[in-house]
């Protein structure tokens, strides 16, 4: 694991001990998807991920409108063509083959927020070489997002394939058996067998054609009128057999023989169930196991959408043994009925030996008379304990009315099938598991036992278990966190409401402190006044310097109310945001300082200045300190320069500034100045009211408008910087928003 992935499952802790898809999830970009980045994940997502990536059973979770999708390792297999590509995916992309069947249910997990399950739905799945015919079971339980809605949902997949494979190819043989059991004839049994293939089993078999040895070969039973005769000839001699079908080879070896490439060599033959017809046949013998007479040869088209593995192949050799001994039984061979019933027993234990389901059958009675590995491996018991047995044995006491209703079910010629329920260990554990029964029947057609496939589903049913325990656990949370939310929204509505009586108070105060203060100060400057017209002359000099002070103090009094009045203002503004020029501002604030900018002889340039959605008065009262800060520190020995302009701020620009938000726009407004600067290590300062870098007497002012200009600049959600160096000048960099309010 490389050092990044540490650093990222030290912040992610749900994603540790996920395996390689873990690791995906980590690398995958998902800022770039609906999802959004893995810190803004919902806690529900987090726990489910937590859940699916630490089971050893194929779990996914589809997340969002989008139904976005996850996985875990155990869920590879079953995509094998799809894995990696599908992290990340919509979810009827990835399952474009199921979605016809598990659309619906997924659509109405979202709407009704209940859990559904599709059994051994039936997909073409595409491989990395081929597509194949397979059956998953689909089970959805809808997972809450933070307010309680369905966000998403959590499935597990199951591979049901061998297990309808074997189901199917069972009920084959069984009516392969069930046609062929009135015949009396070799001719009725090719016939029959063939006609039991056609109806019962066009998936595995989906044509098949029977050539009977004799001085020749004839074609004497299929599962479908031949297209043509020059494809399938009514009679082959043996001599010239080869050139179409490898028939002759089959019988002279005893073994099958594989034909590839049909379309190219026949054109268009049966497809069966399928679409799409076979790529390949095979050519099976169809002789007697212990005589070794040769009755024929079975042509079968392959299923298209299946590997020819061992146990396909051995379902296939079943077929024609099972025809050839019902030969041989017509046709009164009485010596070698009992070596091709042992034969047909060997291929159908076969089967059932190298099933992965448990697979049992029973009398009528209940009494257990067959046990396969696979039920030995589930249940504890061996064969040799449990044969003779009765099946109560493994039904736990509270169940065994089950018993007695799957028995009638039975009786009337029903099949039992995916029946959940619980049944028991040797060791007295109780298992989850699915059944499907079918009826055994003797020649005379009458009810004489069950043939059951039991399927182990405790670790899913565990996993369902501890999901709604989490789902639970999480729904209270979410609910005691919507009860502090609504705690702490009443206390932050108490106390809005106590700020707001609070703002009003002291903005009354502030108004009624302005009155009362300029008062008693318009008295001192209209008495001074007139003192200073009628006596001066009369004055000595220490009484004029007294009489001066006392009106310059006065001024200054009058002029820190004022400041102090508008700073006040600011905190409890009701001003309205409009569209406001500042190049209109702009040339209002000139014009007040007009005389000041000619007696300084300062130089002035103004540069285009944007547009905002701002409140004019403030503008005003932003723009006219920021110019007469720098008209006032002016340096003596040189002619003041001043200038004003504006720039968009690139995202780049707005990283600088950590109280921008990066998804806004802004706007800088700079006032750059020539004037006697100040150093850097004040820059917080000068924005706090009432500090000042110099003194009163060297320059005038109150110490209040650089922090009425941070106060307004915090008003549109922007910020103020200034940088400086004494004698070198200064700037102020005012941020303010671009974009509209939302």
């Amino acid at each position: 694991m490389s050092l990044i992935d540490v650093i990222v499952s030290d912040r992610f802790d749900f994603l540790a001990g996920g395996g390689e898809t873990a690791d995906l999830i980590r690398r995958y970009p998902w800022e770039n998807t609906p999802v959004g980045p893995i810190s803004a994940w919902p806690a529900s997502l987090k726990m489910s991920l937590g859940i699916i990536l630490t089971s050893r059973h194929p779990m996914c979770i589809w997340w969002g409108e989008d139904l976005i999708n996850f996985y875990n390792d155990a869920f590879r297999q079953l995509i094998p063509g799809k894995h990696p590509g599908s992290i990340g995916q919509q979810a009827n992309a990835v399952w474009k083959e199921a979605w016809p069947q598990i659309g619906q249910r997924v659509r109405q997990v979202l709407r009704n927020g209940v859990g559904t399950v599709e059994k051994a739905a039936f997909l073409i799945m595409k491989r990395p070489d081929c597509l194949e015919e397979v059956y998953y079971t689909f089970s959805f339980s809808p997972v809450a997002g933070s307010e309680g809605q369905v966000a998403g949902m959590i499935g597990t997949v199951s591979d049901d394939t061998d297990h309808v494979f074997t189901e199917r190819q069972c009920q084959t043989l069984k009516e392969i058996s069930l046609f062929n059991r009135t015949c009396r004839k070799p001719s009725a049994i090719y016939m029959q067998t063939l006609r039991a293939l056609q109806q019962r089993n066009q998936y595995d078999i989906p044509f098949a054609f029977f050539y009977e040895k004799d001085k020749a070969l004839h074609l004497n039973a299929y599962t479908y009128i031949p297209v043509s005769a020059s494809t399938l000839p009514a009679v082959m001699e043996r001599e010239s057999a080869g050139q179409l079908w490898p028939v002759m080879e089959a019988i002279t070896t005893g073994q099958p023989v594989i034909v590839p490439q049909l379309s190219e060599k026949f054109g268009m033959l049966p497809a069966g169930a399928w679409s799409r017809q076979p790529d390949n046949a095979i050519v099976i013998p169809v002789c007697h196991r212990a005589s070794g007479e040769v009755y024929g040869a079975l042509i079968i088209g392959l299923n298209p959408y299946r590997p020819l593995d061992e146990k396909y192949q051995s379902f296939l050799q079943q077929v024609t043994d099972n025809m050839a001994a019902d030969i041989a039984a017509v046709s009164r061979d009485y010596s070698c009925l009992r070596e091709d019933a042992q034969q047909h027993l060997l291929r159908l234990a076969a089967i059932v030996q190298h099933s992965d389901d448990a697979i049992v059958s029973k009398t009528s009675e209940g009494i257990i008379t067959s046990w396969n590995p696979a039920a030995e491996k589930l249940f504890g018991y061996s064969a040799a304990e449990i044969t003779g047995q009765p099946i109560t044995r493994i039904i736990p006491p509270e169940l065994l009315d089950e018993e007695v209703i799957i028995m009638e079910q039975l009786k009337q010629g029903n099949n039992v099938d995916h029946f959940e329920t619980k049944r028991m260990t040797k060791d007295g554990r109780l298992l989850d598991v699915s059944l499907t029964i079918s009826p055994l029947r003797d020649a005379a057609g009458n009810f004489i036992g069950a043939s059951k496939i039991a399927r182990d589903i405790t670790e899913q049913k565990r996993l369902f278990s501890s999901l709604r325990e989490s789902e639970a656990r999480y729904m209270q949370i979410a609910m005691d966190m919507d009860a502090m939310i609504a705690r702490r929204t009443r206390e932050l509505t108490e106390a809005n409401l106590s700020l707001e009586r609070t703002n009003k108070e002291l903005e009354q105060f502030a108004f009624v402190t302005s009155h009362d203060l300029q008062e008693p100060l318009r008295k001192i400057h209209t008495f001074g006044g007139l003192l200073h017209n009628a006596e001066l002359n009369n004055m000595s000099g220490a009484s004029r310097i007294y009489l001066q002070k006392m009106m310059t103090s006065a001024q200054r009094m009058s002029q820190l109310i004022h400041d102090l009045l508008n700073f006040s203002r600011l905190t409890c503004t009701d001003d309205i945001f409009v569209m406001t020029d500042l190049n209109d501002v702009m040339k209002h604030v000139l014009s007040d300082f007009e005389l000041t900018i000619s007696q300084k002889k300062a130089k002035i340039e103004i540069g285009p200045l944007p547009v905002l959605h701002a409140v004019p008065l403030q503008m005003n009262q932003l723009l006219f300190n920021l110019l007469g800060n720098a008209l006032k520190f002016t340096a003596d020995n040189r002619q003041p320069r001043i200038s004003v302009t504006s720039r968009l701020l690139s995202n780049e620009d707005c990283s600088n500034y950590p109280e921008l938000d990066p998804a806004k726009r802004y706007y800088e407004i700079i006032v750059k100045d020539n004037g006697i600067g100040f150093s850097q290590m004040y820059e917080a300062k000068i924005f706090q009211i009432f500090q000042r870098l110099n003194s009163r007497s060297a320059y005038e002012g109150t110490g209040i408008g650089l922090a009425l200009c941070n106060k307004i600049a915090l008003n549109h959600r922007g910020c103020i910087h200034a940088t400086g160096s004494p004698e070198r000048g200064a700037a102020f960099h005012v941020m303010l928003h671009a974009d509209l309010p939302e």
